[in-house]
């Protein structure tokens, strides 16, 4: 109880306060994080955001929700909902547990969840993971999902209607062929990130970011010797936007300061253009490179990480899958990257293309333009753009 009255505290200190009655719009956003995603389709003035990372906070929510007598982060964002009365609630943000409890406590508007990156569904900290579907311990009208995998986790569950579209973000962009070329470059697409020390505690066991990092430093030194020498530019798609940051500097010490460049995150789709433009890509389980298959890039995948941390939950390829087959290993040893990258680099399109077509339905589909989104958004009365940005 002290600790929640303290956190609270922090929350009233620390966040910028509203002090207006939220607005009533057809149209809520759970968390800012997304919502200029959403926003290429909704118009401004018909959505309200709702912020959930402590940002800001609305006094007049918080007091509705003082007097309720359940004061609690969850109470809160169902009075929020009473004030808005929208006719969606709709997230890019599928692991956050709070979303799957919000329609037992608000159960008038459409709950839509938008997955936003590839999941584990053995991962016991995603929401919708086997045990909690076996359970039926969550709730939302429409899923919007990757790939056939997580749409019957979502279908499984009560009353849920799941629609597979991919990527939601890689199919806003436009058709990138005849704006610009297809560089000879292979791009390894990062994932670091600025960390403590010890920033995560899985199973019980603390993770050191050194250890975490050890397969990304592993892969780039042998990514760039393989680059040598088959005459091939390489670079490092970055998540950070700083050209000389920690980010640039980890990869640095590893790689020496020739014989490949670093590419910051300049804006929320930069990554996506420089990677959609290199000819071969390569990762170890990043979401941006399955969003580069499903569109026909070539992608090695070398999901090893979970080995050098040592624990049991961690991001396969695809849990469906064998641990290695002809484009993604769980290992990095010499003979394993030479045979996932010979096949990435030297199969011929008609054994490329047959050969991921086996697997692309499975792992990620592509939907240019969100049309089953638009479809459903029309289907519920849910005022669109006549114009979609792409």
């Amino acid at each position: 109880m002290i600790n929640r009255i303290k956190k609270a505290v922090e929350y009233l200190l620390y966040s910028k306060k509203e002090l207006n009655k939220p607005k009533k719009v057809p149209i809520l956003i759970f968390d800012e994080v997304g919502s200029e995603l959403f926003l290429n389709y909704f118009k401004k003035e018909d959505t309200e955001i709702i912020h959930i990372r402590k940002e800001k906070i609305n006094l007049y929510v918080l007091i509705k929700t003082i007097f309720s007598l359940k004061v609690s982060g969850l109470e809160y964002i169902s009075q929020y909902i009473k004030c808005v009365e929208p006719r969606i609630v709709i997230t890019f943000i599928d692991n956050n547990t709070n979303f799957y409890h919000l329609k037992t406590k608000s159960p008038n508007p459409k709950y839509i969840v938008v997955q936003n990156s590839i999941r584990d569904g053995e991962d016991p900290s995603y929401p919708i993971n086997k045990a909690q579907v076996e359970s039926r311990n969550f709730f939302v009208d429409y899923a919007f999902c990757y790939n056939k995998e997580v749409a019957s986790r979502y279908s499984s569950s009560s009353k849920c209607e799941s629609l597979i579209i991919g990527s939601f973000k890689n199919n806003i962009i436009g058709k990138l062929e005849n704006e610009l070329p297809n560089i000879n470059r292979l791009t390894f697409v990062s994932q670091y990130r600025n960390t403590p020390d010890i920033f995560a505690v899985l199973e019980g066991k603390a993770i050191y970011r050194k250890n975490f990092y050890e397969p990304d430093r592993i892969m780039v030194k042998k990514l760039q010797s393989f680059c040598i020498a088959n005459n091939l530019e390489f670079a490092i798609a970055g998540t950070t936007s700083s050209e000389k940051g920690n980010e640039f500097k980890f990869f640095e010490s590893a790689l020496g300061d020739s014989s490949w460049i670093f590419l910051p995150k300049k804006d929320i789709f930069s990554s996506y253009y420089e990677v959609f433009n290199s000819q071969y890509v390569v990762c170890l389980e990043s979401t941006l490179a399955y969003e580069a298959l499903s569109r026909g890039k070539r992608v090695g995948f070398f999901p090893c990480r979970k080995k050098y941390i040592d624990v049991k939950n961690g991001r396969n390829f695809d849990a469906a899958f064998d641990k290695k087959g002809e484009f993604w290993t769980d290992e990095i040893t010499d003979n394993e990257f030479e045979k996932v990258m010979n096949f990435v680099v030297n199969s011929n399109d008609v054994i490329w293309n047959s050969t991921v077509d086996k697997y692309k339905d499975d792992l990620i589909a592509y939907e240019p333009g969100n049309t089953k989104f638009i479809d459903l958004m029309k289907e519920l009365e849910v005022p669109i753009k006549d114009k979609f940005n792409d």
